[in-house]
């Protein structure tokens, strides 16, 4: 899936050793960061594996040992107290010179269809989390589905409410950023809070969201502006 941005970072990360098939550890708040970040790893033509900052070290550890993970791209406050093992870290601000450094040339992954781009764990309750491997192919089904099902234009403002480790993120990020849509971030403090969820979206104008059931049912039964114009997913 090409998308641009996110080159210098790819280079840098070229030069870590990362490259087709090598998975990486991304380990970050939601932010701009953390979709810059994750893009930077499939340009690289590595796969990202998304780590919630909220979840207990032993899972952290348990996820980049299963994965063999050799990087974990992160910053400077959350690393602090994260579990050590055989993969380096590599903080997002430490490394701001080198990173601005690179080149801003197009970077070439040369994936293919059947190269890994990511791995979701499962999330454990019934025992270990298991890691499910997505390939390049799988991604671009889904963002090429999504792109015609709900005729995303570049015009769509496309709201982003999902932790990266939960797969919906997926459908957020990549289907929208693709063909050119801007994606807008809620704040943590709002997610799980309806009315203040849905005053948010008509501040930003979202035109295409996702919301998990629970939430969507919510939203539902408040009342909107006549003039938002909304899909839900």
């Amino acid at each position: 899936v090409a998308i641009a941005g996110g080159g210098e970072f790819s280079l840098a990360l070229r030069g870590d050793g990362v490259d087709r098939d090598v998975v990486v550890g991304l380990y970050l708040d939601r932010s701009p960061a953390m979709v810059v970040a994750a893009l930077a790893i499939l340009k690289a033509g590595g796969a990202y594996v998304p780590l919630d900052p909220i979840h207990p070290v032993e899972r952290l550890a348990f996820m980049l040992r299963d994965s063999s993970a050799g990087i974990v791209v992160s910053n400077a406050r959350l690393i602090r107290g994260f579990p050590s093992g055989a993969w380096r870290v590599v903080a997002l601000d430490g490394n701001a010179e080198t990173i601005a450094a690179q080149s801003d040339a197009p970077v070439q992954a040369g994936v293919g269809p059947d190269d890994l781009a990511y791995i979701i764990y499962t999330s454990g309750s019934t025992g270990q989390p298991k890691g499910v491997e997505l390939v390049h192919a799988g991604l671009s089904n889904l963002v090429c589905w999504h792109r015609r099902a709900f005729q995303v234009t570049p015009a769509d403002r496309a709201s982003a409410q999902s932790t990266l480790g939960f797969d919906a993120a997926v459908w957020e990020m990549w289907s929208h950023l693709s063909c050119g849509a801007s994606l807008h971030l809620a704040e943590e403090s709002i997610r799980n809070d309806a009315t203040a969820l849905r005053d948010w979206i008509v501040s930003r104008r979202i035109t295409i969201c996702f919301a998990a059931t629970v939430m969507a049912e919510r939203l539902l039964r408040l009342d909107w502006p006549a003039e938002t114009a909304l899909r839900f997913l």
